[in-house]
């Protein structure tokens, strides 16, 4: 095939037929309607994944990408006890490690869930606990925990930042949002 058929079959017969409708055409059986993730949008997302370490990255919706972190929907009461069952291993894991020095911590409850899927899954967990060594003050934690095939394990432990080291960083132009309905 010559290059000037092969660049007519990407635009389609019309010329300007998008992309993702052409593969909706080609690949109507299998096609989800997600695109595969633009330069823009891919500094967008590393930006956000960088400043708050992936526990707080906005959601990207038609958006595909290996390693792409979503918000986990933690609503069902299914998700909020799976994913309480892996702030408590994170919490477990706390307490067998920092007993003698920094005292217990206690589960209450799940705020927030992040989720990126690798070989397996990543959780990036915001969740409240009481301090038992500070007179059960309850603060928040964020936790990564990895689950895959043959283990789980505890990747990051710590107190959520402050609010003022978190920064709004602005969407591209274009960049789908839930309940965006220019699409």
């Amino acid at each position: 095939m010559d290059m000037a058929k092969s660049v007519e079959k990407q635009m389609g017969a019309e010329g300007n037929v998008s992309v993702e409708k052409q593969m909706a055409e080609e690949h109507s059986d299998y096609y989800d309607g997600e695109h595969e993730m633009t330069d823009e949008e891919f500094l967008f997302f590393q930006s956000h994944r960088l400043k708050s370490d992936g526990f707080d990255v906005p959601a990207m919706p038609k958006v595909f990408s290996c390693g792409l972190i979503q918000p986990y929907d933690i609503t069902g009461e299914r998700q909020r006890i799976e994913v309480g069952g892996f702030a408590q291993l994170a919490i477990d894991e706390y307490n067998r490690r920092f007993e003698k020095k920094k005292g217990k911590l206690e589960f209450v409850k799940v705020l927030k869930a992040m989720c990126g899927v690798v070989a397996g899954f990543i959780l990036y967990i915001t969740f409240d606990a009481k301090d038992l060594a500070d007179g059960g003050t309850i603060k928040t934690y964020q936790s990564e925990v990895f689950s895959g095939i043959v283990e789980t394990s505890v990747l990051s432990f710590r107190l959520k930042p402050p609010e003022y080291e978190q920064v709004d960083l602005p969407r591209p132009p274009g960049l789908l949002m839930p309940g965006n309905r220019n699409r």
